[in-house]
C-alpha cells in the first residue's frame, strides 16, 4: 500500500487487516478434511497489486499425524458482494510461508467472466506437514495483481478464499 491512502482506504485496510485476523485459526481434529476462509480487500491501489494471509492451527503437533495434504484452494465473492464476478483479478499466487523459504500451492491466471466461485490450480501435492513451522500452524500468504481492464469502485471488492486440508 502506498502512503497516499485517504481516510476511508486507511478505514478500509485495517477493516481488512481485522478480518484476516479473525480466520479460522484452529479445528479440533485428528484425521479427516478440514476448511478455512480467509477473507481479504481488492482495492483499487496504484501499483494493482494485492495480499492477504490465511492461518490454520492444529491442536496437536504436525508430526503426529500420517499426513497433511491441500485438497483444494478456491476464491470466492461473499454473498453481499457487488461485484458481478471474479474477473476483476488478473492473477493470484497462494505460497505456504516458513521462517527459511516460500512454496507455491496455488495459482490462478485467468477468471472466467460471470464466475463468482473459481477454484485455483493446485501447484503442490506433496505432505504439507513440514511447513507447520510451530508444529501446529501453517500460514499461506495469497498475492496478487488486479485486472488494469476491469474498473472497480474505491471501496474495493471482498473476496473469500477457501482451503481444505486433508489430515490423515
Amino acid at each position: 500500500m502506498g502512503h497516499d491512502l485517504t481516510v476511508g482506504a486507511r478505514r478500509a485496510f485495517l477493516i481488512a487487516v481485522g478480518a484476516l485476523s479473525l480466520t479460522v485459526t484452529g479445528c479440533s481434529f485428528l484425521a479427516g478434511e478440514h476448511d478455512a476462509t480467509t477473507t481479504f480487500l481488492v482495492s483499487p491501489q496504484a501499483n494493482g497489486s494485492y495480499w492477504g494471509w490465511s492461518e490454520i492451527t492444529i491442536p496437536q503437533d504436525a508430526d503426529s499425524v500420517d499426513g497433511a495434504t491441500l485438497q483444494f484452494a478456491r476464491l470466492e465473492l461473499p454473498e453481499d458482494s457487488k461485484a458481478p464476478d471474479l474477473t476483476f483479478l488478473q492473477n493470484i499466487l497462494a505460497e505456504v510461508v516458513v521462517p527459511d523459504q516460500r512454496v507455491s500451492v496455488a495459482k490462478k491466471d485467468q477468471f472466467p467472466p460471470e464466475e463468482v466461485v473459481v477454484p485455483l490450480d493446485l501447484l503442490y501435492e506433496g505432505d504439507l506437514r513440514e511447513f507447520f513451522p510451530d508444529g501446529r500452524t501453517i500460514r499461506i500468504e495469497w498475492t496478487g495483481q488486479r485486472n488494469p481492464a476491469v474498473e472497480i469502485p474505491p471501496e474495493g471488492y471482498w473476496v473469500d478464499v477457501r482451503v481444505r486440508i486433508k489430515v490423515e
